[in-house]
């Protein structure tokens, strides 16, 4: 359930492992939650926020990291389409 390379690497463990789809939507919705946040506080004090949003998207990476792969190579479920 824990996967220590996708800590490290997060979307760049995801591309490597073939499993682009993921890699990039999990990303993009990072990216936009922060932007989000960006927009509504642009002054910077919610950068404990951004941090946690971060680490949560990191967190998701780590725990989903084995059972993507897994179906990815065993159930040949490749994503989403």
């Amino acid at each position: 359930m824990f996967n220590f390379w996708a800590l490290l690497f997060s979307p760049l463990y995801y591309l490597i492992k073939g499993m682009w789809r993921k890699a990039l939507l999990f990303w993009l919705a990072n990216v936009a939650v922060i932007m989000l946040i960006s927009a509504v506080e642009p002054e910077g004090e919610w950068n404990s926020l951004k941090i946690g949003v971060n680490l949560a998207a990191t967190a998701w990476f780590t725990t989903r990291a084995n059972i993507d792969y897994y179906r990815k190579m065993v159930l040949n479920d490749n994503g989403w389409w």
